[in-house]
């Protein structure tokens, strides 16, 4: 079983739902799908949604040497798909999991991905922490910065500071 997604809301209120892309021709619309396609790819393990957000930023990468002002957004989802921060928090009930996921909430990270694994619930395939266990009877959290996951933690306090440092 996957994850389940229902929807990803970026600061623009461009809006993907299940999968299906407002295709507004604003330039605000096109800088919010440059952030949601990585995030997208991180959630699912989705191929297209990664190449299709490498394709646009080497498209437009000469124009950031003449002027970077208007490729801002285009440079953050850059650094996105070179080193997403993931977050993954485990465990057999919502309960177990709830401090862990309020530790997440509670830094400041706005280029986090969260994902939250039920039992039974798996990561897409290609995902950095697919396939670590964690420990028998409680919560677990991994942060994989890029290819590299840290080793469960299993305290809110200790996944805080982690965070923070990130």
């Amino acid at each position: 079983m996957k994850p389940k997604i229902e929807y990803i809301r970026c600061q623009t209120q461009c809006t993907i739902e299940r999968g299906n892309l407002d295709q507004s021709r604003s330039s605000t619309s096109w800088a919010c799908q440059q952030h949601v396609r990585p995030r997208l790819h991180a959630l699912t393990g989705e191929p297209s949604f990664r190449s299709r957000a490498e394709a646009v930023v080497s498209a437009f990468s000469g124009g950031v040497a003449r002027n970077f002002f208007p490729f801002a957004s285009l440079l953050n989802a850059a650094a996105f798909l070179e080193r997403p921060l993931q977050i993954v928090v485990a465990g057999e009930t919502a309960a177990e999991r709830a401090g862990l996921r309020r530790a997440v909430l509670d830094v400041s990270l706005p280029d986090r991905v969260l994902t939250e694994l039920a039992p039974g619930a798996r990561l897409p395939e290609g995902h950095p922490a697919q396939g670590k266990g964690t420990p028998t009877g409680t919560a677990a959290a991994f942060v994989c910065a890029g290819p590299v996951c840290s080793l469960p933690i299993s305290d809110a306090d200790g996944l805080r500071q982690e965070l923070e440092r990130q």
